[in-house]
């Protein structure tokens, strides 16, 4: 659509982004548009549906982005280093667990390359038991089952499964000093200074 737009319009037409929106940005968001210049061309990327109804998105402007086909996510999974000659068969595994979500599937790419730096662990075998770890899931009742990643009722189980293995696999004083950087203000501003004192 972007394309489209772009090969109709005149010269000198500039793209404006706005990223990752979320509803409290709505009126941020709303503002920069009553002073967008008059030829820019708007893409507002949103994680959330009631954003594009707040900003009053037409149906005809939507344009959702599905999931990772599996072809597609072993392609994006062959791109890393360390998985580049796995068998086909176990990143299909992994894609099928995270159900094609890519920054999930970034996230476990990652949580292998940890498992095997800590010892003890094959890319194989930290694969196997990444795939195992979400095909099962968040456990009932613990912390990270309560966390919410999408704003309302919207929930991105697999970024929590992700999440957890990420925790799991820091050192207990890295999992302290990761817990302490939830003193932070929702939404304020932190220079380095007061990061390095927490960390």
């Amino acid at each position: 659509a972007i394309n489209h737009a772009c090969q109709t319009c005149d010269p000198g037409h500039v793209l404006v982004v706005f990223d990752d929106v979320w509803e409290d940005g709505v009126s941020v968001v709303r503002k920069l548009l009553e002073v967008k210049p008059h030829n820019a061309i708007v893409l507002i990327t949103t994680r959330s549906k009631k954003v594009a109804t707040d900003l009053n998105i037409g149906e005809g402007q939507l344009h959702a982005l599905p999931y990772l086909e599996p072809d597609d996510a072993v392609n994006m999974l062959r791109q890393y280093e360390h998985l580049a000659d796995v068998d086909e068969a176990q990143l299909k595994a992994l894609t099928n667990a995270l159900n094609g979500h890519p920054l999930a599937l970034d996230l476990a790419s990652r949580w292998v390359v940890a498992m095997k730096e800590r010892g003890g662990y094959t890319v194989n075998t930290a694969l196997k038991e990444a795939i195992t770890a979400y095909e099962k899931g968040i456990i009932a009742n613990s912390p990270f089952s309560k966390l919410q990643f999408e704003q309302g009722k919207d929930k991105e189980d697999n970024l929590s499964v992700s999440l957890q293995l990420s925790y799991d696999t820091l050192t207990p004083d890295d999992q302290k000093r990761f817990r302490l950087l939830g003193i932070l203000p929702f939404d304020m501003a932190f220079d380095v200074d007061l990061l390095r004192s927490l960390w």
